[in-house]
């Protein structure tokens, strides 16, 4: 696979922050924590995986995502991950660009979500 199949994040809009469903919680504020490092390493990881054209550690990827998301407060970000393991295991990463890039700006909402409870937790 090329780095053509994707397009370049360069000219897609932005998601609006989302915050974790448990953000509230403050007992779960450090494991929120570290997932939010998770997160920011997996999204990270995600275009390098997509660029070197293995399906398979992409969909390993989003089978993780999409069975972590939903337990830490994000389920919309698990389905988002959901839909690029089933896209991608049925038509190959070219075809799933849309998912794919779906799942990055979910990513990127989430991430985006995490100095919101870092000022609610104070």
């Amino acid at each position: 696979m090329t780095a053509s199949c994707v397009p370049s994040s360069a000219n897609r809009f932005t998601s609006p922050p989302i915050r974790s469903e448990r953000a509230d919680d403050p007992r779960f504020h450090a494991l929120l924590f570290a997932y939010f490092d998770d997160l920011a390493r997996m999204r990270a990881h995600l275009p390098r995986l997509v660029g070197s054209g293995d399906v398979t550690a992409v969909v390993r990827c989003a089978h993780r995502l999409s069975g972590t998301a939903a337990s830490y407060g994000f389920p919309q970000l698990g389905e988002k991950a959901a839909a690029v393991e089933r896209a991608v295991a049925a038509r190959g990463l070219c075809s799933a660009w849309g998912d794919l890039d779906a799942l990055e700006r979910t990513l990127d909402a989430a991430l985006a979500g995490a100095p919101t409870l870092m000022t609610d937790a104070a």
